[in-house]
């Protein structure tokens, strides 16, 4: 099909999956005392002796990979190999924030304003409005829950006549203005975009939000394919990257 007919069936698939657990909610309500109960009488009748195994151990089998006809094994670096420190993040954030200024010519005062990293501000699963810059969390139903512009909540009013009251955004619509920030390099790109933006707002500086969202998001692009941060990694590993014991003995 057309991108417009797989939209409309996206939106038709939403619309049938959101009045489907509408109907469920009730139900299931009404069920978790009794699954609860279920559950807890399984676990007391459960007597032989074997120790829990904390999620962070567990190991997940792939039942459908024949390993005997496979001839090289990969990893993924990030996160699989290699677990960061915040201070990757910091470093991610500095470094865009110099590109920044330096090369998309933002004003120098950035580098000197106390400007730097919050771990506490961003999460991963978020998503940057190109229209208007703003730092969104969407529900299950794809509705802008909520909004920062800046380092500010938007009020609840000026979030629905953004969103034309609904809040919910059409499958086109999410594509064509929503980015998502779930990579990690996403929260020092969530944290620097919401510094940037309350940065004009505090000054009263004029700004298109989105040539903001381009520039940061261009900015943070090139410190990720840059040979220089890289480099700034590989010379400091222990600042980076968390103790591996038994990665050597895996591998």
């Amino acid at each position: 099909p057309q991108n417009d007919d797989a939209n409309d069936i996206l939106a038709q698939t939403e619309q049938a999956l959101r009045s489907m657990q509408e109907n469920v909610l009730f139900s299931a309500s009404m069920d978790a005392e009794t699954n609860e109960a279920e559950f807890m009488s399984e676990d007391d009748d459960n007597t032989d002796g074997r120790d829990e195994v904390a999620e962070g151990e567990s190991v997940y089998a792939n039942s459908y990979v024949d390993l005997g006809k496979v001839d090289t094994v990969g990893f993924d670096f990030d996160y699989t190999l290699v677990t960061y420190r915040k201070e990757l993040l910091r470093l991610i954030y500095d470094m865009s924030l110099k590109r920044l200024v330096e090369e998309k010519e933002y004003p120098r005062e950035m580098l000197t304003s106390g400007l730097k990293f919050d771990p506490f501000f961003s999460i991963r699963g978020l998503a940057v409005d190109r229209e208007n810059g703003w730092i969104c969390h969407l529900a299950y139903t794809h509705k802008v829950a909520v909004a920062w512009e800046g380092r500010h909540r938007v009020p609840r009013p000026k979030l629905m006549d953004e969103y034309s009251g609904k809040r919910a955004l059409s499958p086109t619509e999410r594509k064509k203005r929503l980015k998502p920030l779930n990579d990690l390099f996403s929260m020092a790109e969530c944290c620097l975009m919401a510094d940037t933006v309350q940065f004009f707002l505090d000054r009263d500086i004029p700004f298109c939000p989105r040539s903001a969202v381009n520039d940061v998001l261009g900015s943070i692009t090139g410190t990720h394919i840059s040979g220089e941060f890289h480099k700034k990694v590989a010379q400091e590993p222990a600042k980076y990257f968390e103790d591996k014991p038994y990665l050597r003995a895996v591998l």
